[in-house]
């Protein structure tokens, strides 16, 4: 799975939707406080 959006939201539902065995490619740049 490729994230591109920039959307930190984005960031856990690829994870999830990538697991157990998948890989996740984090390109966007989210601005702001990340938890």
């Amino acid at each position: 799975m490729i994230e591109a959006t920039g959307n930190p939201d984005a960031i856990p539902v690829a994870l999830e939707l990538a697991r157990p065995r998948g890989r996740v490619i984090i390109l966007g740049s989210p601005r702001g406080s990340q938890q």
